[in-house]
C-alpha cells in the first residue's frame, strides 16, 4: 500500500479510520482514511474500502443410515443421532431440515433424515442418511372363524386380535407386529368390502373377511356370524284415560334395546269394573314384554290404566221463560203437542258441549232425554214446565 504526495516543507500523514497496512481484515468492509497536513496546517484527505468475503462453504458429516427393529406390538420407536459441521470461520450451525429430529419417535418404514449446515455469511452445505424402522412380523399368524356380537351402539369393531391365532407363544407371550400395520376389511352379503365395522344390517348373516399386511405380503381369510346378545326391556307407565276416549289413546310402553327393530308384545289385559269407586269406572291391567331382532326376549312389566267417569258437576241447564221472558204463542213454531221446541228453549250442556240430541261421547254409560208438563192452561196462557232426564249406570 503507497501514497503520494506533494508538499514542499515536511507534511504530516495520519490515518483517521480503519486498519494499518499489513492487518488481518475481517469479513465484511472497513472503510480507511487518511489526513496529510502541512506546516501551514492545510489538509487533504482521502479514503477507500477494504472487502473481505467468505463463499466458502461449511462442511457437514452424517451419520450412517441407522436401521432399527420393533419389538412385538410397537409401532414406533425413539431414535437418537447427531451430525457434526465445520467452516473456515468460526460460527457454524446445523439442524435437522423437517419434522423429525433426534429423540423423535419414528415410525415404520424409510424416513430421511436431511441436515443443513449454514455459516456466519450464509453459505449452506446438506447432507442426509435414512433410518428405517422395521416392523416386527410373526410368520406363524393366521386367520380363524368366529361369531362377533355387537355391542350397546349395535355396532361391532372387528380388530385384528379378534380373528388372528398363532400370536400366544407357549410362555403366554404376545407376539404379533403393530396392530396398525394390519388390515381387516369385511364383505357384506353381497360382496361388497363394508371395512372392519359390521351393524345392526348384518344380523344374523355370515359374513367373508380378510385380513392383510402389506408390507409383509400376509393375507388371511376367514368368515363371521354376527350376533346380538343383548336383550331388550320394556319400560311401562300406567295412564288415565276419560271414559270417552278410546283406549287406542292409553300410553304405549317403550321397548329399549341396542339395535331397532324389535316387537313388542301383550301377554294379557284384564278388564275390572269399578262398581262403587266415584271416580273411576274401570281398570285395565295390562302385561308386556318384547322381543328383539335376534330373538332375545324381555322381562315382563306390568301396565294399569284407569277409565275415569264423566264428571257432571258441569252440567248447566236452559234458562226459564217467565215474567217478561215469556214465550208469545204466535211467536214460534210449536212441536206436534204444541209445545215450544227445544231448539228455540235450549238444551243441557255439559263443559259447553250439547247433551241433546244425546251423544254417547259426552256421558259415558249415559242417557238424556225430555218431557213436556203442562202445569196450567187458559185461552189466553199455557204454563209449560219441560223436564230434562238423564241417568248414567254404573
Amino acid at each position: 500500500m503507497s501514497f503520494t504526495y506533494m508538499e514542499n516543507i515536511n507534511p504530516d500523514l495520519t490515518q483517521n479510520a480503519g486498519l494499518p497496512s499489513g492487518s488481518i481484515f475481517p469479513i465484511g468492509l472497513t472503510t480507511n482514511t487518511f489526513t496529510v497536513t502541512d506546516n501551514n496546517d492545510n489538509t487533504a484527505s482521502c479514503s477507500f474500502t477494504v472487502t473481505v468475503e467468505d463463499v466458502e462453504n461449511p462442511e457437514i458429516t452424517c451419520p450412517a443410515d441407522i436401521e432399527v427393529e420393533l419389538d412385538p406390538l410397537e409401532c414406533e420407536i425413539e431414535v437418537t443421532f447427531d451430525a457434526t459441521a465445520t467452516d473456515n470461520c468460526p460460527g457454524v450451525t446445523y439442524e435437522v431440515d423437517g419434522s423429525l429430529e433426534s429423540g423423535d419417535l419414528f415410525p415404520i418404514g424409510t424416513t430421511e433424515v436431511v441436515y443443513v449446515a449454514t455459516d456466519a455469511a450464509g453459505n449452506t452445505s446438506t447432507c442426509s442418511f435414512e433410518v428405517a424402522v422395521i416392523d416386527y412380523f410373526n410368520s406363524s399368524l393366521g386367520c380363524i372363524n368366529r361369531n362377533v356380537s355387537l355391542d350397546e351402539n349395535c355396532t361391532a369393531l372387528v380388530d385384528p386380535f379378534m380373528v388372528l391365532t398363532g400370536f400366544i407363544d407357549e410362555f403366554g407371550d404376545t407376539l404379533i407386529g403393530c396392530l396398525d400395520s394390519f388390515y381387516v376389511n369385511i364383505k357384506d352379503a353381497h360382496g361388497n368390502d363394508i371395512g372392519n365395522t359390521v351393524t345392526g344390517d348384518d344380523l344374523g348373516k355370515t359374513l367373508d373377511y380378510v385380513v392383510s399386511n402389506p408390507s409383509h405380503g400376509f393375507y388371511c381369510w376367514g368368515t363371521l356370524k354376527i350376533e346380538d346378545k343383548f336383550r331388550p326391556f320394556v319400560e311401562c307407565t300406567n295412564d288415565t284415560l276419560s271414559c270417552i276416549e278410546p283406549l287406542a289413546n292409553a300410553i304405549k310402553p317403550v321397548l329399549n334395546d341396542n339395535c331397532p327393530g324389535g316387537q313388542l308384545i301383550l301377554l294379557s289385559e284384564v278388564q275390572e269394573n269399578l262398581t262403587c269407586n266415584v271416580d273411576f269406572l274401570k281398570r285395565i291391567t295390562r302385561v308386556w314384554t318384547g322381543v328383539d331382532k335376534a330373538g332375545n326376549p324381555a322381562d315382563t312389566c306390568t301396565q294399569t290404566i284407569y277409565i275415569e267417569r264423566t264428571d257432571l258437576a258441569g252440567i248447566s241447564f236452559p234458562r226459564h221463560f217467565t215474567g217478561t221472558d215469556a214465550l208469545n204463542c204466535g211467536s214460534f213454531t210449536p212441536d206436534v203437542n204444541g209445545n215450544p221446541m227445544v231448539s228455540l228453549t235450549g238444551v243441557p250442556r255439559l263443559n259447553g258441549q250439547s247433551l241433546y240430541p244425546f251423544n254417547q261421547a259426552a256421558i259415558c254409560n249415559g242417557f238424556v232425554a225430555f218431557t213436556d208438563k203442562v202445569t196450567f192452561t187458559s185461552d189466553c196462557k199455557k204454563n209449560t214446565t219441560m223436564g230434562c232426564g238423564g241417568e248414567r249406570w254404573q
